[in-house]
Parts: structure tokens; sequence; C-alpha cells
């Protein structure tokens, strides 16, 4: 019986891969079925293998040791539905399968250069919807082998026989065959430009692009794209680093993977019809400091499904000074005036993107703490994620209700409401701002 290990926590978490053979070794080198991308791993650190109708693993002397559900592993031990199964900082997660998808194999990210790291080739495999990598036994796809693939792939142009059969044919057919002919250049055309990695400058500021696949995009990137910026500090240790980025035609959730330097980052949200804004805090230990870093955007839908991402942009933020007990005692005020301006909102048009901005200090004030209150921490996240959504759909809802003026009543009703927009979203830290902004100047 087939068996998944789906990796619940470290590099790559969330990925679920499919194994139908009788024997699986995981280690950190490369001619493993599973490379584990950590450090803690050794070359040959355990292995799976079929026992009965069941499995079993084994630890293969490593230096670091494998934990099953947190107890050593020092016999072989047959594996049950659920178990977790830790390798230096990466844990999988086992499961049995009841078909036989495909065979599979993770890649380590720091074995590889960055233009080899694991393509966004990605295909659902034949059995139990695991994601595989494209290709036997997830076979990578570097720039050259992509731009290779692309031209295998691609379709042919148009041949001289049918160009003769629209001269000599019907009117009708010839209007038939030259759509159906031009439908298949334009698919060609784009499926060879982006199976080319396609690399774009990340700045502090959003360069005005739409990427992706849909109708307002204006870089062609359906399968992927990849977004590199440089991190530099003065002080090591304190920045606190958030990527903005502002979402539309995603149909499902879990569609378009975001990856920071190879590790899994998030996925964009379905949007409904509408733009959504995303925000992401970069985990310090994903990041390389004093060199390039990579932001991924990868169509995990085969064709690649619809997604655009705009005003996509970096912003650092230097932590605040202090002692412990200073930076408590300020993380906790921040906290206490954003809870006021929440629970407030309805009083003053502003007070819930004041309670937004709080909420955001308070984060950066226990980010500089070398170990934060995790009750506060933990309500600061809590709350600063339900003070975004609610500013979400508030913006959301007066645009609509603007764009319905526009259509219905006429440019001044729909002038009264962006300017009212500017009410509650006062300053550039949301969307909403300067959308209101664009729209009074080229209706004013």
């Amino acid at each position: 019986m087939p068996f998944s290990l789906k990796i619940d926590a470290g590099a790559y978490a969330g990925r679920r891969y499919v194994f139908d053979q009788a024997e699986v070794s995981l280690g950190r080198t490369q001619e493993n079925d599973v490379v584990v991308p950590d450090d803690g791993a050794s070359r040959q650190h355990a292995k799976i293998t079929q026992s009965g109708e069941g499995w079993q693993i084994e630890d293969l002397r490593s230096s670091n040791g494998t934990r099953v559900n947190g107890e050593p592993l020092k016999r072989p031990l047959a594996l049950r539905e659920g178990d977790l199964i830790k390798i230096g900082d990466v844990t999988f997660k086992f499961a049995e399968q009841k078909q036989a998808p495909n065979q599979t194999r993770i890649v380590a990210v720091g074995d590889l250069p960055q233009w080899d790291r694991p393509s966004t080739a990605l295909a659902r495999s034949g059995g139990g919807g695991a994601l595989a990598a494209a290709g036997p036994a997830g076979a990578l796809a570097a720039r050259g082998r992509a731009g290779a693939a692309a031209k295998a792939s691609a379709k042919p142009p148009m041949p001289k026989q049918l160009r003769l059969a629209l001269i000599g044919g019907g009117a009708v057919l010839g209007i038939i065959v030259l759509a159906l002919a031009a439908q298949k250049l334009a698919s060609s055309g784009r499926n060879h430009q982006v199976a080319v990695d396609q690399e774009f400058d990340l700045g502090q500021k959003p360069d005005g692009h739409t990427y992706g696949q849909g109708p307002d995009v204006d870089v062609p990137s359906p399968a992927r794209a990849v977004f590199v910026f440089n991190f530099s500090e003065l002080v090591p240790g304190k920045s606190l680093l958030t990527f903005h980025c502002n979402t539309d035609g995603v149909a499902k959730p879990e569609d378009i993977e975001v990856r920071l330097n190879g590790h899994h980052l998030g996925y964009l949200p379905a949007t409904f019809g509408d733009s959504r804004p995303v925000d992401w805090l970069l985990d310090r230990h994903m990041l390389l400091v004093n060199a390039e870093n990579r932001i991924e955007f990868v169509n995990l839908r085969h064709p690649p499904a619809d997604w655009e991402a705009f005003d996509l942009w970096i912003e650092q933020e230097s932590l605040p000074s202090g002692t412990p007990d200073q930076l408590r005692i300020e993380a906790q005020s921040e906290y206490d005036l954003a809870e006021g301006r929440f629970n407030s909102e309805n009083v003053a048009a502003g007070n819930l993107h004041e309670a937004m901005l709080h909420y955001r200090r308070a984060r950066l004030v226990l980010a500089a703490m070398p170990v934060p209150p995790a009750a506060l921490e933990s309500l600061v996240t809590e709350r600063l994620h339900e003070a975004q959504n609610k500013l979400d759909h508030r913006c959301h809802a007066m645009l609509f209700t603007a764009q319905q003026a526009l259509a219905t009543k006429g440019v001044d009703d729909a002038l009264d409401v962006w300017r009212d927009i500017l009410n509650y979203f006062p300053t550039d830290d949301h969307p909403c701002n300067e959308r209101a902004h664009k729209a009074i100047q080229q209706y004013e």
C-alpha cells in the first residue's frame, strides 16, 4: 500500500509527497529518495521500508538521531497513521494511501545553486492528489533546461499546407481555421514566455506592473514569477521585513504558492471577484543577510490557473531599542491603544485604521524582544489580522459603492464616496488610500 509524507514543520512546510516502492531513503544528500533540507540531517539518515502490509522506519546511525512522536528512535518501529517523524528541524507526517501515484522526490534547497532550485513545473500526481515535481523522480528544470522544455513543448507555427487551404477554401471555413490557428499560436507564445525563469527586482515602492495570468496582466508569468531583493542591515538582528502585495483573479485558495528562498511562505487567497491586499512578515531564519533573496509565486495548477499580483514591495522597519522591561511596557501600551480604537471603530471614521497602526507598532516592539511574552504576541497577531480583514472588507465595500454611484448617479456622487474613503483610510499604510486618490484625480 502506498504512503505519503507531508512536511508538517520546517522547510517546505505544507507539501505532501506520495511513494509506492518497497524502500524510501531519507537524508541530506541527493541520492536519497527524500532529500531533507536541514543541516541537522545526516547524509544517510533513515529509511522507511515495507513490513508485511505496513511500513516501518529505521534510523541509520545518524549523528543527531530521528524522533517519532517526540521519542528517540532506537530500533526499527512500525509506523501508524498520523505518526510524526522529525529529522533535524523538519517534521514529516506519515499517512497510508489507497491508490498508487507516481514516485516523487523532495529536493534540498540548500544543496543547489539558486537557478537550479526546484522548478515551478508542478503537477498533480495520479493518486491521492499529491503534489509532485514534474518529470521522472521530481526532475529539476534549470534556466537552460526550462528554455529547452519550452521549445520542445511549444506548438509549431501554422504549416504551409494550412495557409494554402485558407487561400483556396471558402470564406467561412477559412475564417474558422484561421481563428483556430491564431488561438494555437497565441497559446504557444504564452507557454514559451513562462517556461524560462523570469526574475524581477523588488523594491521599497511598487513598480506599477501586474504579474501572473489574467486580463490586467502586463508582465505575463502564468506558471512562475521570481522577485529578487537585497537585505542588509546596519545592526544585525535589528530589522523587520514585511512583504506587501495585492492580488486578484485567484479562484481557489492554495492555487498559488508563495515561497521565500525556497521556504513555504503562504498561498494567495481567493479573491472572489475583487482584489485583496496580502502582507507577510518575513521570518529572519528564511532570509539571507547581505545577499540576494528570492520571493517566488508558483502556480500549482496545470494548466496554469489565472492569478494577478500587483503593488509588490518590501517594507523594512528598524526595531526599537530598550531593555526587555521597557519593550514589554511599550508593546503593552501600543496594544492597549489599539484595543481602544478597535473597540470604538464606529465612533470615528479613522479609528479602525489607527488601531491597525498601533497593532503593527506593538508587533514591531515585540519583535525586538529576545523572548516576547507569548500571550501578548498571540493577541497582537490575532487582532492585527482581524483589523486588517475588517479594513479590507470596508475598502472593497466602499470602492464598490463608488463604482455603483459612478454608473447610476454620476461623477459627483462617486467623488463623495471616494473622499469619504480618505476619512477611513487617512494614510497610505493601506492601499485603499492610494486607490481613492487616483480615482479623485481621474474624475475631479
